[in-house]
């Protein structure tokens, strides 16, 4: 389900009547401006109908045309135009939580993700962007499929754990601790094998079977801690702490929204290779590294692009955190999406963009997911784990809002028993 509008939330830029602290040196906008404007020519050459015969939904709007809306834009609109959360629904007394992104921030932002791709290449794939017709068709969309269930480890966590292990000192290097329901643990160690780092894993009881097994092939110490992955965190960075050895969270990092962003800056290259542009991307939501750093991106590179969140009913915690203005500490029940599942560590740094830059937040059920992985099996012959269909359960729920746009699915897994998808089918 969609959560109300109170939930939703956008980039904000810093309103009527403020003094401009975002302010660039005259020669990075313009290179920038200059930039944007070549991108439009390019775009525009591609077209196939004259500008004046476009659509709402097809005319390009370019960040040009929006620049100065982030940089001094109405506080009663969104980048996309939309509704902000009114200041009334604040419980009274409790101090706005908004914030701006300075253009200053946004541009280094972009400026490392392009970085991060340079150290990823190579060593990642570029995954496929796979066009989804019969699904188009159901909801009367464009609708690609970002196939990071190709990727390495099968899952997109295998590009924010390479990078961040590659911009460690050679003292961070000596052994390193992260925590995980399964997909981080993987990825992790395959990255500490690849970059000769010793390491430690931290799991809660919950995590499955088969992905301690995946995480076992490599040569990682795996400690079981806690029910959940708060629990299994705070063992983590306590044994980081007394063995003074250097700790690295699975979203909680800069330098993981940095790599998660090289995905959407990859989808944008292959949408412009083919004359499209994306109108709306839905990616799964954790504790917020994967769309924080997508989000973040995009702001600046797309920013009329819609970036929807999707988590499970089951375990909504940072979209539920997101309605409140504050991290909530809240059970979780069992998903099939369990590599979203778990609490989001207070403080965290992906909260503002998660609270800032995502549109909205789609909530879909158990059922919804089941029906998404069967369907991407039967139809595509694409094997996802549950968080991989989290996705295309949302665009199926809410076709409506996308008709006639350009939309991306994530597809950020594969890691999955397979036996799960038989037992599915059985009921």
């Amino acid at each position: 389900m969609a959560l109300p509008p109170q939930c939703r939330c956008k980039a904000r830029g810093a309103g009527a009547g403020s003094s401009n602290s975002n302010a660039l040196p005259r020669t990075r906008v313009a290179d920038w401006l200059a930039r944007e404007r070549a991108h439009r020519a390019r775009h525009l050459a591609k077209r196939t109908l004259p500008l004046a015969e476009q659509t709402d939904s097809t005319k390009p709007v370019m960040a040009i045309e929006v620049f100065y809306r982030l940089i001094g834009g109405s506080p009663s609109q969104g980048h996309c135009g939309l509704p902000t959360m009114a200041t009334a629904n604040k419980p009274a007394g409790r101090p706005s939580t908004r914030r701006h992104f300075k253009v200053s921030d946004m541009i280094e932002f972009a400026e490392s993700t392009k970085q991060a791709a340079q150290v990823l290449s190579g060593v990642i794939r570029d995954t496929p962007l796979t066009p989804a017709l019969e699904l188009g068709q159901e909801v009367g969309a464009r609708v690609f499929m970002k196939q990071e269930n190709l990727q390495l480890t099968n899952c997109c966590k295998a590009r924010s754990a390479y990078f961040m292990l590659s911009q460690l000192t050679p003292e961070q290097r000596r052994h390193v601790v992260t925590v995980s329901t399964g997909n981080n643990g993987i990825s992790m160690s395959w990255a500490m094998h690849e970059l000769g780092i010793p390491g430690t894993v931290f799991l809660p009881s919950s995590v499955r079977p088969h992905k301690v097994e995946i995480i076992r092939q490599h040569p990682i110490e795996v400690i079981f801690s806690g029910d959940d992955i708060v629990e299994a965190e705070v063992a983590a960075r306590a044994f980081a702490a007394e063995h003074n050895v250097s700790f690295r969270s699975p979203y909680n990092e800069r330098d993981a929204m940095i790599a998660q962003a090289t995905i959407v800056r990859e989808v944008l290259q292959q949408l412009d290779a083919i004359g499209e542009r994306l109108d709306a991307i839905l990616v799964p939501v954790g504790g917020g590294g994967l769309i924080g750093g997508i989000a973040c991106y995009l702001r600046l590179v797309e920013p009329h692009c819609q970036v929807i969140g999707v988590q499970p009913e089951h375990s909504a915690i940072m979209a539920l955190s997101v309605r409140a203005g504050e991290i909530l500490q809240i059970p979780s029940l069992p998903t099939l999406s369990d590599a979203t599942a778990g609490g989001v560590e207070q403080g965290a740094i992906t909260f503002p963009f998660c609270r800032d830059a995502v549109d909205d937040y789609i909530l879909v059920s158990e059922a919804e997911i089941a029906h998404a992985m069967l369907l991407l099996d039967e139809q595509y012959g694409i094997v996802v784990e549950g968080s991989g269909a989290l996705a295309l359960a949302a665009l199926r729920q809410c076709p409506d809002r996308f008709k006639g746009r350009t939309v991306a699915l994530l597809l950020c897994g594969a890691n999955l028993d397979r036996t799960l998808l038989s037992r599915l089918r059985a009921g």
